[in-house]
């Protein structure tokens, strides 16, 4: 419905000399080599389905803007709506600010894409371009699944037994859970945004080293003792014993996905009881079963379609 929550921006800054034809190239052969940027989402009476269309007609967009107007550009650019049904799931503008001085804007739909996938941009135009300015064979690997080919397997796969199997573990898991209480320093609308923010925190290399080697102490990942510290703060902000919280995860357990631009990320509800006052060590033991448990019922065992 034009919604923006699921746009995800790349913006870079270029200097220099820069071939805009061979950025284009560079792009489009991208689009190319993943289906699932140039895949519709359409339906018929009501059934949805994958419509994958040719990559010749996915273009750059070229934009003269002031230092002044670049920021109000990008914003404007970034906010555009995608038409699900008929647009490319990349697209991307170049904006000249001088004669050697660009900024260039991609946005993926999340639809077709992840956190992981910008990597893959990065790396695969970085090759490209550099191929295509030196008249070199691009050194890319070959692509012998496309995003599709995962998606019919998973509908096959997450079926009958399968599918009730997973759909118990998790009915389970998460019986009764009720949502946190936290103290803030406003009520909260009736009426929900999709309004976020982020938080950076940079720890000194001291204290880095300190949660490393408890981590190896403790048989656990460095993921598993954060999740564990930060548990016990939503205990004592919220008063409450039973802590779940939801975390995101790549999805990506196989060698064949690890280079495919697509959505793979999913998100695992992690439910902790501390209830029975456990020590710091007990509570981290049981956060890493869980972990655990819950990453061995959320991935299931790829095959080869």
């Amino acid at each position: 419905q034009g919604s923006l929550e699921y746009h995800i921006p790349m913006v870079v800054g270029i200097s220099g000399d820069l071939d805009v034809q061979l950025l284009e190239d560079s792009l489009q052969e991208i689009v190319f080599r993943h289906e699932v940027l140039r895949t519709n989402i359409v339906s018929e009476e009501g059934v949805g389905y994958q419509q994958i269309i040719n990559s010749e007609d996915w273009s750059l967009q070229a934009q003269q803007v002031s230092q002044a107007k670049i920021d109000e550009a990008i914003a404007g650019y970034i906010s555009l709506p995608f038409d699900l049904s008929s647009d490319y799931k990349l697209r991307s503008c170049l904006y000249t600010l001088e004669e050697r001085d660009y900024v260039l804007v991609c946005v993926f739909h999340h639809i077709a894409s992840d956190g992981w996938s910008e990597g893959i941009l990065i790396t695969e135009f970085l090759e490209i371009y550099s191929a295509l300015q030196k008249d070199k064979p691009i050194s890319l690997p070959r692509l012998d699944l496309q995003y599709s080919d995962y998606a019919l397997w998973q509908r096959e796969y997450l079926s009958g037994a399968v599918l009730e199997s997973q759909l118990s573990y998790w009915e389970d898991q998460l019986i009764g859970v009720s949502p946190l209480m936290l103290p803030t320093d406003y009520a909260r609308p009736s009426v929900q945004s999709t309004e976020g923010d982020g938080i950076s925190l940079n720890l000194d290399t001291n204290l880095s080293s300190s949660l490393r080697d408890l981590s190896q102490s403790e048989g656990v990942t460095l993921f598993m003792l954060l999740l564990s510290a930060f548990k016990v703060l939503l205990y004592r902000y919220s008063g409450q014993d039973d802590i779940c919280v939801g975390t995101p995860i790549a999805n990506r357990t196989q060698v064949e996905l690890e280079g495919m631009i697509g959505f793979f990320v999913n998100t695992l509800a992690l439910r902790s009881d501390v209830s029975c006052n456990p020590t710091f060590q007990d509570f981290l033991q049981e956060v890493k079963d869980t972990t655990l448990s819950g990453y061995d019922h959320q991935l299931v065992p790829f095959e080869k379609v």
